[in-house]
């Protein structure tokens, strides 16, 4: 019994591990430790729903399916966690269906159905990092990026300005690094992408709105 025990526990750490690496690699909020922690709980809740109906089998009714019901509802408040919205994007969905999918695999796994759980993050391996390269290929062909500098004065007042600038052309900005180049000047540089087909016009309107903001002495701009 300790054996099998070990077993199971062991296999759902290592799936856990698998998909929470590729996570942490892509710097996601839910990464390594997290996904591990999900698919260990999730196997041992299972575990404990089939021995306990097998214990006090004949004696009492026990649905050894209960307890995992149960945790696939609590997982989800947790994957709730990693989705951030960001003006009118939406980030983290990708991790919290990989946190819920882990909890799935340590349910196959407390289950003993060891085929399903290694066919099944395989398959989540295969689609997180194949797919997303896959994704980046097509979307840098069909969306440009643009990296922006810019100099300006009151770096809090541009960035709110810009910020609801690219929200209203549908866009979104990131990586954002700031050096003093003295007289209270900053350079701000950024990656700006564009989910529309008409990127180019989307940034030319863009820049022109810039060129009108109070405290931005120069940007530059640049397609990447």
């Amino acid at each position: 019994m300790f054996k099998e025990l070990l077993i199971r526990l062991v296999i759902a750490v290592i799936i856990g591990a698998l998909i929470g690496w590729e996570r942490e690699m892509s710097k996601q909020p839910a990464g390594f430790r997290t996904h591990i922690l999900v698919t260990l709980g999730a196997a041992m809740v299972t575990m404990v729903g089939y021995f306990t109906a097998y214990n006090f089998a004949g004696s009492v009714t026990v649905d050894p399916n209960r307890l995992a019901a149960q945790v696939i509802n609590g997982v989800g408040f947790l994957g709730a966690g990693t989705i951030m919205k960001e003006g009118v994007t939406v980030r983290g969905l990708t991790t919290a269906a990989g946190i819920w999918t882990a909890a799935c695999l340590g349910i196959a796994v407390g289950a003993g159905y060891y085929n399903l759980a290694v066919i099944g993050v395989s398959s989540v391996i295969v689609i997180l990092v194949l797919f997303r390269i896959l994704r980046k290929r097509i979307i840098k062909g069909r969306y440009p990026r643009y990296r922006v500098e810019l100099v300006c004065k009151n770096v809090t007042r541009v960035l709110n300005t810009f910020n609801q600038k690219v929200s209203e052309t549908e866009g979104k900005f990131e990586n954002i690094s700031a050096k003093e180049e003295g007289e209270s000047r900053v350079r701000v540089t950024f990656y700006i992408q564009f989910f529309q087909s008409a990127g180019r016009i989307k940034i030319d309107e863009l820049m022109e709105d810039l060129s009108l903001i109070k405290g931005i002495e120069g940007i530059n701009l640049e397609r990447i």
